[in-house]
């Protein structure tokens, strides 16, 4: 039986030669950044695969491959790692390659939750000058918050969404050709959108017929409810928390009242305190099963006293578990719309005045009102044509913005409202910027 040591140095070096077949995202990780590295984000997003993106970056620096060192620990061989295999681990490596303990190591940690006191071991590599850091872990056990606050301010967090509408495309090796709008392409990217609105950016559904594709996303939603939320936060009323969960996602793009599900579940028989539904939903976010969206008010007490909107973090998961599709599809597309502004870090809220104008998505910038957004299947109906102007011309004026935007399923236009331009785009050209 091979000894701990010589098993180390078996995964270094076959590491070090694995070959995988990348779609690259838009998330670039830094590579040179004293602070530690932390990818987080849903399972089965893509974190390993971006790691192995970061690597052949380094690669392509001509970072040479024996100064990078890939670790995932949930290998089954070196399982379990033990608190004395950390310097072990490090005595392979440098038997393997004795002339690198003066060279920069880029050190690349995988589901470093597995891993006995993995911060105190990533801490003081962390303090020596040659080694640069990346940690992925399980969001069962491992948050942004929880490792900033482990590793004591001296990590820098990135959060990986589930492939994006473009990554999509590219993942479909789909060559987007210059104003695509007007050429015959766009009946295929249409016919991609469609897929990707239904059933949403995680890759392991990519190009899978569609009952397969249920399975996938139904595992999933298992996986996030066993792992996520019952180990993690121990609770017991399983059945509860289930139904809770279904019910997010079968209300996704809508405003959320916690009195009115309170009511729903008294009217049942259920017995349980509303504090305990609040510590649901607050960790149900934490784990990013759902997000939410506040109003926007410039009083802060205002915002957290009004209802807040859910969306989900992937379409895909409405669509397995809950949502009729084409009874939803105008919440669906405002949840894709929702999804990209994240991925653009914007900040993001809904706003609503006494008159009932509504806006689907107010952005701010320095904590002002910047833009606004509204999503709207067909803009063609003269009733929602002259509601969707009519809210944002409202907003626009008390907001002094001069431009706005309206996402439509398939049309472009521009629209003038007094020194109001209304940009009218198809949701799937706006989600494809220029390469």
């Amino acid at each position: 039986m091979m000894n701990k040591k010589e098993l180390f140095k078996r995964i270094i070096v076959e590491s070090q030669k694995t070959n995988v077949k990348l779609t690259p995202r838009d998330l670039r990780l830094p590579l040179d950044l004293p602070q530690t590295i932390t990818l987080y984000g849903p399972r089965r997003c893509g974190k390993t695969y971006l790691f192995y993106q970061t690597i052949q970056e380094l690669l392509n620096k001509k970072v040479a491959a024996e100064r990078i060192l890939l670790v995932n620990f949930e290998d089954e061989r070196i399982l379990p790692f033990r608190q004395e295999d950390w310097e072990l681990l490090l005595d392979s490596y440098f038997e393997l390659y004795p002339g690198n303990h003066d060279e920069r190591i880029f050190l690349f940690l995988d589901e470093i939750q597995e891993a006995p006191l993995w911060e105190k071991f990533v801490r003081r590599l962390s303090e020596k000058k040659n080694f640069r850091i990346f940690l992925t872990g399980s969001s069962s056990r491992l948050f942004a918050g929880e490792i900033a606050t482990t590793l004591r301010g001296r990590t820098i967090p990135y959060f990986l969404m589930p492939f994006s509408f473009r990554e999509f495309l590219r993942a479909q090796k789909f060559k987007i050709e210059a104003h695509v709008e007007y050429s015959p392409q766009r009946h295929k990217i249409k016919q991609y959108f469609n897929e990707y609105l239904k059933f949403g950016g995680f890759p392991e559904v990519f190009n899978r017929e569609d009952h397969f594709k249920n399975q996938i996303l139904q595992g999933y939603f298992d996986l996030i409810f066993y792992k996520d939320v019952v180990e993690r936060y121990k609770i017991r009323n399983l059945g509860l928390m289930k139904d809770f969960m279904r019910y997010l996602l079968a209300h996704f793009s809508s405003l959320f009242s916690m009195t009115s599900y309170y009511r729903l579940l008294k009217g049942t028989g259920q017995r349980i305190g509303k504090d305990t539904l609040f510590e649901y939903l607050a960790l149900l976010e934490d784990v990013n099963f759902i997000k939410m969206v506040s109003l926007f008010d410039y009083s802060l007490k205002k915002q957290a006293v009004n209802l807040r909107k859910i969306y989900c973090l992937d379409t895909g998961l409405p669509t397995a578990v809950s949502a009729q599709f084409s009874e939803n599809r105008g919440r669906y597309l405002e949840n894709i719309v929702y999804l990209e502004l994240l991925r653009r870090g914007k900040q993001i809220y809904y706003y609503r005045d006494k008159k009932g104008h509504e806006i689907d998505f107010l952005i701010t910038e320095k904590g002002k009102p910047h833009n606004l957004i509204q999503v709207t299947m067909d803009m063609d109906h003269p009733q929602v044509r002259e509601r969707e102007i009519r809210s944002l011309s409202a907003a626009a004026a008390l907001f002094n913005i001069r431009e706005c935007m309206i996402l439509t399923e398939d049309q472009k236009s521009e629209i003038k409202e007094g020194k109001l331009k209304i940009k009218v785009l198809p949701i799937w050209h706006w989600l494809i910027p220029s390469e």
